[in-house]
């Protein structure tokens, strides 16, 4: 065996030629040209017949014949599938030629598309080797055949009885799924996945029988499944999961109201297997390929998403799409096949959220799977307490769960959770600030139950903050918080007697613990937000309460404040001069 040469060493007596750059042929006819320019090339060079760097020699690895490679392939590659929907289309308008012709009747025209579907089964099969985009389009093409004989044999033309013509497309589904596992395409997959899916409705009798059509799906889901979880095709994995859903949907519409045990029984477990492939197995497979990307390899992006984002971050899209909408629908498919009431929502939500919590704590060491499933969870459990709760009782838990999710990505970083909280964080404090009017009056039990959890959201917040690693964040949440501590304030005042002195009083009273917090703690930001309090109390007296209040408040409110702000600028001159 001869011995590698020491890359740092130049080469003496054997020539170097420059390498050869530009994509990778795909074709084998295209390696054997590359292959034979490369040997002639070799050959002219060992008989002296060139000298280095020879124009002929050049131009047989110049980057211009790549991009004339490429230019070929993508001339191929869409001249090739126009071809086979173009070949399609012709038969079908040869078939209703000729039968409105009356030249041959519907069993001639299903023996014909048999035998254009085979000639083109047999022809992409042959050209595996030589022609192998090519050969994925005719085998695309004859699979379309198929299904469209299996669909007019019964459904058009009444020539075939639904179990034959139900069997002969469940076997041109599965060859679908055979070929895409010979060929390793992910479209003949998905063509197979969708004709198979669509095949109980193609050839329907007119009447659903339930537990039979949630048993072929399931069975469907499950071997296409399990080719999907080895292949990590995105595009079968989306087909899969909204076409099974889509026709759980329709098995709960059909099912009897109520459903007997059995109907119910079969939709159920319908549902959980969609969902178990829809938004479990990839978080699976996430893990398995981190642990092991050779073995469990991630499918390439291409087309358009290669140029808007990266490989990891449309892995992470697929996750997030199969996790939350996915738990999401069969949910809403679970309520509506038992008829369940608005809190019963929120208990499924809650346990989809604990089934996602659970999947987090396992799939800890794997970074996609792990955000994926506690981006989920934070959602379902949202939505579970948004459910349950009602009114303003889901302020302080929706505040807790905010936190927590904050508190999670501090411990292991996750991005999407913290977006979601802070977007919690805004709806909560939103939600506070909406319910006071412009005088403070609103409707409600002051101090009640519902009020002290608005308040502990509050309090929740701006602990909350100080977790935060940005600046802006925290300064973000500590105003906001600010602004909803006042409107909390006057929604709580507002409606008891003497309720704008009230409000006067106790804003007053919080600018005056803000300047003396600022000045135990030396912090310009709490002294210049207790200065703004006292000013927009100031403002509040001349504007609306000198207007409103009777003699001897104004006496008080004002003699109090000016005697308190006094007292305060003295205490902030004699820290400035001690400084």
């Amino acid at each position: 065996m001869r011995r590698r040469r020491d890359a740092s060493r130049p080469s003496q007596g054997v020539p170097t030629f420059p390498a050869m750059t530009g994509p990778d042929p795909v074709s084998l006819e295209q390696r054997v040209a590359r292959l034979e320019r490369l040997v002639a090339r070799l050959s002219g060079e060992s008989a002296g017949a060139q000298e280095r760097g020879a124009p002929a020699a050049a131009d047989a690895a110049s980057p211009g014949d790549d991009t004339a490679v490429g230019l070929a392939e993508r001339g191929e590659r869409w001249l090739g599938r126009v071809g086979v929907v173009f070949v399609i289309l012709a038969f079908g308008f040869l078939f209703k030629y000729a039968f409105d012709q009356g030249w041959i009747g519907p069993a001639f025209r299903l023996v014909l598309g048999l035998v254009a579907g085979t000639a083109m089964l047999v022809l992409g099969l042959r050209l595996e080797g030589s022609r192998e985009r090519y050969s994925q389009y005719l085998l695309g093409g004859s699979i379309a055949l198929f299904y469209l004989v299996g669909f007019a044999s019964h459904e058009l033309y009444g020539l075939a009885p639904f179990a034959v013509a139900f069997a002969f497309m469940c076997a041109v589904t599965v060859l679908a799924f055979v070929l895409a596992e010979r060929q390793r395409l992910p479209s003949l997959a998905v063509i197979g996945a969708g004709g198979g899916l669509s095949t109980p409705f193609l050839v329907s009798t007119g009447s659903a029988d339930v537990p039979a059509l949630v048993a072929y799906t399931t069975l469907l889901l499950a071997g296409a499944g399990a080719i999907q979880f080895l292949r990590g095709w995105r595009t079968l994995l989306l087909v899969l999961g909204f076409g099974g859903l889509g026709v759980m949907a329709f098995a709960v519409d059909a099912a009897g109201a109520p459903p007997d045990f059995v109907e119910s029984a079969m939709v159920v477990v319908g549902i959980l297997t969609t969902l178990a492939l829809f938004g479990v197995l990839p978080l699976f497979r996430a893990r398995l390929h981190e642990l092991d990307p050779e073995a469990w390899p991630e499918p390439p992006v291409g087309g358009v998403w290669a140029q808007f984002a990266p490989p990891a971050r449309v892995a992470l899209a697929m996750l997030r799409i199969g996790c939350v909408a996915g738990a999401c629908i069969a949910v809403l498919e679970l309520g509506w096949l038992f008829s369940a009431e608005r809190p019963t929502y929120g208990f499924l939500f809650g346990a989809g959220a604990l089934v996602y919590l659970a999947l987090g704590w396992r799939l800890v060491t794997a970074r996609l799977a792990l955000n994926a499933s506690a981006e989920a969870a934070s959602i379902l459990l949202v939505l579970a307490i948004a459910l349950v709760l009602a009114d303003y009782r889901v302020m302080l838990p929706l505040a807790v769960t905010g936190g927590a999710m904050h508190l999670a990505n501090v411990r292991w970083g996750l991005p999407g959770v913290a977006l979601l909280a802070h977007v919690l964080f805004a709806q909560l404090l939103i939600l506070v600030i909406g319910r006071a009017d412009v005088l403070g009056v609103s409707p409600g039990s002051p101090f009640g139950v519902r009020e002290l959890g608005a308040l502990g959201a509050i309090v929740l917040a701006v602990s909350t903050s100080f977790s935060l690693a940005s600046s802006l964040a925290r300064r973000v949440y500590l105003i906001a918080s600010h602004v909803a501590l006042l409107a909390w304030l006057a929604t709580q005042f507002g409606p008891m007697e003497y309720g704008q002195e009230l409000i006067s009083l106790s804003w007053g009273i919080y600018g005056i613990a803000l300047l003396l917090l600022s000045l135990r703690l030396g912090h310009k930001g709490v002294q210049l937000t207790g200065l703004a309090t006292l000013g927009l109390v100031t403002a509040k007296l001349l504007l609306v309460d000198m207007a409103q209040l009777d003699v001897i408040w104004r006496i008080l409110l004002f003699m109090g404040f000016g005697a308190a702000f006094l007292g305060l600028s003295y205490l902030i001159n004699r820290q400035a001069e001690n400084a």
